[in-house]
Formats: C-alpha cells, sequence, structure tokens
C-alpha cells in the first residue's frame, strides 16, 4: 500500500477569511478524508517572518495523508465526489494549488 500527501494551497475570497476558516474546519475537511483512500487532514496558516511578515501571502495549507495501490483512481474518486461536497463562497476557487507527493522512505524521528 502505498503512502501519499497531497498538499493543497488556498485562499480565502476577499473579505470572507473568517467563513473560510469556519466551512474548510468544520466541513471541508471531514467531507475529503470520507474519501476512500484519504486517512487524516491536517491545516496550516503560514508563518510569520522577517521577510514576509505575518501571513503575507494569505495562502493556507491543507495536508491530507492517503493510503492507496492506486493514487489514481483515489484522487478520481476525489474528483468524483467534489460535486456532492459543500463548497464555500468563502473560498478562492481561481487560487487552489494541488500537489501529491509520493512517501520515499521511512519517517525519521529523533530518538
Amino acid at each position: 500500500m502505498g503512502q501519499y500527501l497531497l498538499l493543497v494551497y488556498s485562499k480565502a475570497a476577499s473579505g470572507q477569511e473568517d467563513a473560510y476558516h469556519v466551512w474548510y474546519d468544520r466541513t471541508h475537511l471531514a467531507e475529503v478524508i470520507a474519501v476512500p483512500g484519504f486517512k487524516a487532514a491536517s491545516r496550516y496558516a503560514p508563518a510569520a517572518s522577517a521577510e514576509t511578515g505575518p501571513g503575507a501571502t494569505g495562502e493556507y495549507l491543507a495536508i491530507y495523508e492517503i493510503e492507496s495501490e492506486d493514487p489514481a483512481a483515489t484522487m478520481a474518486a476525489l474528483t468524483a465526489s467534489a460535486g456532492k461536497m459543500n463548497m464555500s463562497p468563502a473560498l478562492d476557487l481561481q487560487n487552489i494549488r494541488m500537489e501529491l507527493h509520493k512517501l520515499i522512505t521511512p519517517r525519521l524521528e529523533r530518538a
């Protein structure tokens, strides 16, 4: 069984930041991990840095953990179920990027 991470970068629609977070956290994450092959999900906000300041990009990251023999079929199942998901106008549909990554080394942890 292959292990994968789906990285999804997205932004809130203008003036919809609060609604975006409520929808993503309370609705969308659960809908995605209900798709067969999806095992877990978490979200991240941009960290402040001296170069960019706090949350300068306005872009958030959702990480979905996937276990699948056929990642193409898993992604096709996600696409097929998208029409049944409760999408929100608070999501800026013009600024979404997705990347699928395959695990190539076991997780290394400090002893």
